[in-house]
């Protein structure tokens, strides 16, 4: 899959003139590529702030450091295995649970708060460049439709799930019920449905516990929102560095959520190489942008969110990963305290 990316890449760099490319990157100001790297650092790092408050408002302890190492942890397993942020939510739940110690139906709680936040912004955000780009309206509006619809329909999943997690329960152990049947995994049955229970339990009594902290979810909006708008400018830094200074950048933070949804499209390719270069670039086109300033900027943008990212979340999950994984006397140990803590 990684040399099927690297193809793509290369015919994308072809059809779109490469001595032309190389030309328009080689005068970039590199003053402006390293306030790029900055703002992306911003960005992770108020991801992995925002978590913490979340995570805060469900009385979870858990230090900011442990939180920032959590979150480059996931960046490393959505980059590695983009299958629409599954592996990189797993990674970051399994590190806090199995180092920190930390109750794992809290944490899905408020990964599943997280991406609710985050699935609004995204929206919102959207339209906004929408009514914003009058020009190529019907474009954009054409582009994202699809996109906006999926999004509905996740926001749709994620309320239910955070507003009836008994009634999610339920379904989730229908679902597992058959999946037992199709797939005959070795698992006893009635061990499955008493983890949903414990789950549910957890999430009960997250969202209890953040009804009296309602504070730490505005504040943790507020940070998530300035997370898009660190890694927006960052892509805005990258068309600057071209010399390009002929859009709106209200207009570029509307496109911003729909590059971060084609980094994580679940197909198989790692850094969804080439996938992402070619639907940035047509992004860029429909807001205005020349085509060959369009390529450059995209291949910028992907050099610091792709190479500098891997870089500094493959350093730490290289040196954490070991808390990835837990012996089978730990998982043991850990199912029964569960058990024992709910029916007390």
């Amino acid at each position: 899959f990684t040399a099927i990316g690297i193809i793509i890449i290369t015919a994308f760099i072809y059809l779109n003139n490469p001595i032309m490319i190389y030309s328009t990157i080689s005068h970039a100001n590199p003053l402006y590529i390293l306030f790029g790297i900055v703002l992306e650092s911003l960005a992770i790092s108020f991801s992995a702030l925002g978590w913490y408050l979340l995570l805060k408002a469900m009385n979870v302890r858990l230090s900011y450091t442990e939180s920032l190492k959590a979150t480059l942890i996931a960046i490393f397993g959505d980059i590695m295995i983009p299958t629409a942020s599954l592996a990189g939510e797993t990674f970051r739940i399994l590190y806090v649970r199995n180092k920190n110690n930390g109750q794992i139906d809290k944490l899905i709680a408020t990964a599943a708060f997280q991406r609710l936040i985050y699935t609004i912004l995204l929206i919102v955000l959207i339209m906004l460049g929408i009514f914003l780009n009058e020009s190529n309206r019907t474009l954009l509006l054409g582009y994202v439709l699809w996109f906006i619809a999926s999004m509905v329909f996740l926001i749709i999943v994620l309320v239910f799930f955070v507003k009836n997690p008994n009634k999610f329960g339920i379904i989730l152990k229908k679902l597992m019920i058959i999946f037992h049947r199709i797939i005959k995994i070795p698992r006893n049955v009635n061990k499955t449905m008493r983890d949903i229970d414990n789950l549910v339990h957890g999430i009960n009594e997250g969202i209890q516990l953040s009804k009296n902290k309602k504070h730490f979810i505005f504040l943790a909006t507020i940070v998530m929102t300035f997370q898009w708008i660190f890694g927006s400018l960052m892509i805005y830094s990258m068309l600057l560095s071209l010399g390009y200074k002929g859009i709106n950048y209200i207009i570029l933070l509307s496109i911003y959520p729909i590059y971060s949804t084609l980094t994580i499209m679940p197909v198989g390719i790692p850094a969804a190489l080439g996938v992402v270069e070619t639907g940035m670039t047509l992004s860029f086109i429909i807001i205005g942008v020349p085509r060959t300033i369009a390529a450059s900027a995209t291949l910028l943008t992907r050099g610091i969110m792709v190479w500098f990212d891997v870089t500094i979340s493959g350093f730490i999950f290289i040196k954490n990963g070991k808390y990835l994984i837990q012996k089978e006397e730990e998982i043991k140990e850990f199912y029964e305290k569960k058990t024992h803590s709910t029916k007390n």
